[in-house]
């Protein structure tokens, strides 16, 4: 989102205090963040000027100190964390470097250790983790290599171990979950096949089981949950139906 010269480029707790604040990028690579809380804005703090050449990869908390730290990508490869503590740069370094064929795909926490770490896909197909500790790259692994018929879809934790998994859907249909354990594919397959007419729309824990289920959109306006135990497919059911003009957005 832009207002003026300015892009909102993530939302996340950058102060620790549990209420989400705002990031925002001036065209001039100025990084400020908006403290938000009890819905007020209560104040704003220039974190530090990102040059032309890094460009925003994503938010999330990479020191495990309930506060997001922000990560970027430069031109040539290289990564970079901007620790934040207390809506302040409290450091920053580069992680290490990827070739271009190489894109972050998401951030989460793939080893159960209360840290985001990123999860990269090849052109080739072939899936990568960078474990990060306390701000610092402290592993690498090839995850698996499915072929590029496989699209990416969203990560969450599908089975309850504190390790976040992946979601996949095929070109056919076919959705598949790879269950993940400290940082390494340790089992999953296919559970399910979406008809054409149905879009993957986001995943979330909405039973409360603290493992997370996966809500799709059809062309109808139908909104369906499928509700995901131990990384399988427990139940299926159309929740909701749009009226008219109406459409989920969030």
């Amino acid at each position: 989102m832009r207002n003026n010269l300015w892009d909102l480029i993530a939302t996340n707790d950058y102060t620790g205090d549990g209420h989400a604040d705002v990031l925002w990028q001036h065209a001039d690579g100025k990084v400020l963040v908006w403290d938000i809380r009890g819905g007020a804005l209560v104040g704003s703090s220039l974190l530090a000027v990102a040059p032309d050449e890094w460009r925003f990869a994503d938010s999330n908390n990479f020191t495990g100190d309930a506060q997001a730290d922000v990560l970027w990508r430069h031109d040539d490869g290289r990564v970079a964390l901007w620790e934040v503590s207390d809506g302040a740069l409290a450091a920053s370094a580069v992680l290490g470097r990827a070739s271009a064929s190489w894109q972050i795909r998401d951030t989460n926490d793939f080893n159960a250790d209360g840290q985001a770490d990123i999860l990269w896909r090849n052109d080739d197909g072939r899936v990568s983790i960078w474990q990060i500790n306390d701000g610092a790259l402290t592993a690498t692994s090839l995850v698996g290599s499915p072929s590029n018929a496989w699209r990416f879809l969203d990560t969450i934790d599908f089975n309850g171990d504190g390790s976040d998994d992946i979601l996949w859907q095929h070109n056919d249909g076919r959705v598949a979950i790879w269950e993940i354990s400290d940082g390494a594919l340790v089992g999953g397959g296919v559970i399910a096949q979406a008809r054409s007419s149905w879009s993957f729309w986001e995943t979330r824990d909405f039973d409360g089981d603290g493992q997370g289920d996966i809500l799709w959109i059809n062309t109808d306006g139908r909104a369906a949950l499928w509700k995901i135990d131990d990384a399988t497919l427990a139940n299926s059911s159309v929740i909701a139906q749009a009226l008219g003009a109406w459409g989920l957005i969030a």
